[in-house]
């Protein structure tokens, strides 16, 4: 039985048994999203279904099960249709215990709690229609501690997948390791943070690769990630950047990167909204090429995203969004090439909750 099986034979068992208390409850919401692409067909950022105009939906399950004011059982299952294939994924399966605001405990399939986009990837929450390039949402098994106390909030905990973009690394393995943060309020409209985390960045699928007598979990990673946000009236922005370094197979020193991007949104009246994401990396690109040569080195990459939104009714909005990408200079031996490339979208949102 698959993963997604045993979570909603689970629902069904707890959805059955008595209330172990009157204020027990049961939440659902369904969020439905229909995106219309176009796009070149070249760009390793933004290409989609090979240039060629792609029709894509999304349907996110959002469950949570409440034993009592302090325990919950919460799932996410996301179901996608994109360039002709159908997808699957439960992304969150996790156990919630609030004991106080300064204590909170998560355990199981949980969010990766490197930064601070992961938090607000969701459409109805996204201002704009493309996701930052800097780590995309990652949802590992694992244990975290969370709270706050006064204006000070942390988080730390050990995950099981490290913090990666699959674009410009290979697909990591599970290996046990810590990743931590912490934030300060420092008034109502604004907030500052700082993550970290260090361990094994490869995976299972590049064993036969790397040199004689090393194995994938030999090879560290290390990031450390800060963001700020700051709001006042009808301006909300965002900023996150994060320095990372990785041992890489066959090289003597190690490689570093660096990216950042800035998100601005505007309401300019009750129903309308714009926005605008800009983005700077200079990434550390990682690939092998036999057990004797691995690519290692930094590639440069700039990104931009402009959009409009529109929210027809309290549960239901409407965006539209142009993006280009830009890849300077020319690619390192081994690397592939790294063509500009352009994205428009319009994306349609509704949801529904139980």
């Amino acid at each position: 039985m698959g993963r997604v099986s045993r979570a909603l034979v689970l629902c069904c068992v707890l959805s059955a048994l008595p209330a172990p208390l009157p204020a027990q409850r049961y939440a659902i919401e369904l969020i439905g999203v229909g995106e219309l692409w176009k796009t070149d067909g070249g760009s390793r950022l933004l290409a989609r279904n090979g240039g060629e105009v792609s029709p894509e939906a999304t349907l996110y399950t959002l469950l949570t099960l409440r034993a009592s004011p302090t325990l919950e059982l919460f799932f996410m299952d996301e179901l996608s249709y994109a360039e002709r294939e159908l997808g699957h994924e439960l992304e969150l399966a996790e156990l919630r215990w609030r004991a106080r605001p300064e204590l909170v405990l998560n355990a199981g399939r949980v969010l990766l709690p490197i930064g601070i986009f992961g938090q607000r990837h969701l459409p109805p929450v996204n201002p704009l229609i493309g996701d930052p390039d800097l780590y995309p949402p990652l949802y590992p098994w694992g244990a975290i501690a969370s709270g706050s106390i006064g204006w000070f909030d942390y988080r730390a905990g050990i995950l099981s997948l490290p913090a990666v973009n699959e674009r410009y690394s290979p697909a990591p393995s599970h290996r046990p390791r810590p990743a931590m943060g912490a934030g300060l309020t420092l008034s109502p409209a604004l907030r500052v943070g700082l993550s970290a985390t260090h361990g094994p960045y490869l995976g299972e699928s590049v064993a036969s690769m790397l040199p004689a007598g090393s194995t994938w979990h030999d090879f560290a990673q290390t990031v450390i990630a800060g963001d700020v946000r700051f709001g006042v009236g009808y301006l909300d922005m965002r900023a996150e950047a994060a320095w990372s370094s990785y041992e890489v197979p066959t090289h003597s020193e190690r490689v570093n990167g660096i990216g950042a991007y800035i998100e601005a949104k505007v309401t300019i009246a009750p129903r309308l909204f714009a926005a605008a994401r800009v983005e700077h990396f200079d990434y550390a690109f990682i690939q092998p090429v036999s057990p004797a040569f691995w690519v290692g080195t930094q590639t440069l990459q700039r990104n931009a995203e402009i959009g409009l939104g529109f929210l027809p009714g309290r549960r239901s909005m409407i965006k539209l969004s142009y993006r280009r990408d830009q890849w300077p200079g020319e690619p390192a031996p081994g690397a592939p090439a790294m063509p500009n490339g352009y994205a428009v979208a319009v994306q349609g949102v509704i949801r529904v909750g139980y």
